[in-house]
């Protein structure tokens, strides 16, 4: 994926003014995050354990300490899921 050839459309804002919307990467390469980054195309990051299987993601908990230690501090979720209660 290329990041440089996302084109966002417009925020439209209510009469107010007070609308905000941030938009959020929701994937798995460190790579592509780095690089909305750089061109200032997110605001923040989103992932899953399905997005990261499909982007080769065999530690998740090692690939979230990376994409932690990359994003330098901008918001980040990561969904997890547990097949019981510990």
């Amino acid at each position: 994926m290329s990041v440089k050839s996302l084109t966002l459309p417009r925020v439209q804002t209510a009469p107010s003014g007070d609308l905000r919307v941030a938009v959020y990467f929701d994937g798995a390469s460190l790579s592509d995050m780095e690089a909305a980054i750089q061109d200032g195309v997110a605001e923040g990051f989103t992932t899953n354990p399905t997005l990261a299987a499909k982007a080769g993601v065999r530690n998740y908990r090692e690939f979230a300490r990376q994409a932690l230690a990359r994003v330098g501090g901008m918001p980040i979720s990561f969904e997890v899921l547990a097949d019981d209660l510990e």
